[in-house]
């Protein structure tokens, strides 16, 4: 069957769930792929003599939903398309460009979750117009409404803010999005390994700011920026007006 998936729906204490995932679980792709709800209580647990009625109910929308017909042809099968309106379409698009330029420089926790949430919603969205169809007692193949979208992204809203908190309680790393000079850091640390195994881990602020410095000309050059340009009697760089109009159009800041 084309497009199946499998849902597990569960509870786990929190105190549990910390010596279940680790920060490997989360750069290998793992923990992404759970959509955790942080089911705080706010009240005691009292027993109270209220009774659960929903459940004919339930049975009445599982029973309507089973009884939807899949798309046939030569003995083969293929989901339902449902149709987005350019206004539902822009609703969504409109909301996962604005989660996901507010995110996107946070941190690296942000540029794994919005992607997954981003992705969620849009079968929130679906699973709402499916559970209204089912209410309303039709086919449920009518063009999704601004309505339900509207709903399923403030949902997506909710459930970002759920997954940011519990990565964040996990002990999850939380770093910002390295940047050229944290990177050039980086590489200069690598290049110096077997120095630094010879020398005690240590070496000269002078020569680490060298080889430093040394990355970001390379860097710099190769953005187009002139390095070796005389400013009375010392050396700088040389920037003009289209390079930073360049470097504008490629930036979100």
């Amino acid at each position: 069957m084309l497009s199946a998936a499998l849902s597990i729906m569960g509870a786990i204490q929190p105190k549990v769930l910390c010596s279940v995932f680790t920060q490997m679980n989360a750069e290998n792709g793992l923990l992404p792929r759970f959509t955790f709800i942080f089911a705080k209580c706010k009240n005691p647990p009292l027993m109270n003599e209220e009774e659960f009625t929903g459940q004919t109910l339930l049975e009445k929308i599982a029973a309507h939903l089973l009884d939807w017909k899949m798309n046939t042809n030569d003995n083969q099968t293929w989901p339902q398309k449902i149709r987005l309106s350019p206004a539902v379409y822009g609703c969504y698009r409109t909301w996962n460009h604005t989660l996901t330029m507010r995110t996107w420089r946070i941190s690296e926790i942000d540029r794994v979750i919005v992607p997954k949430v981003v992705s969620l919603t849009a079968r929130l969205a679906l699973l709402s117009h499916a559970l209204k169809a089912a209410f309303d007692g039709d086919d449920g193949l009518s063009d999704l409404s601004v309505e339900t979208m509207e709903g399923a992204v403030k949902f997506g809203d909710w459930i970002y803010a759920h997954q940011k908190h519990i990565w964040v309680s996990l002990g999850i790393e939380n770093q910002p999005i390295t940047t050229p000079l944290d990177e050039a850091v980086m590489r200069v640390g690598l290049s110096l390994e077997e120095f630094l195994k010879e020398n005690d881990w240590r070496v000269s602020n002078n020569g680490f700011n060298s080889l430093v410095q040394r990355h970001l000309d390379r860097a710099a050059a190769r953005l187009g920026i002139k390095t070796t340009v005389n400013i009375g009697k010392k050396r700088g760089k040389e920037f003009s007006n289209a390079i930073l109009e360049r470097f504008r159009a490629a930036s979100y800041f």
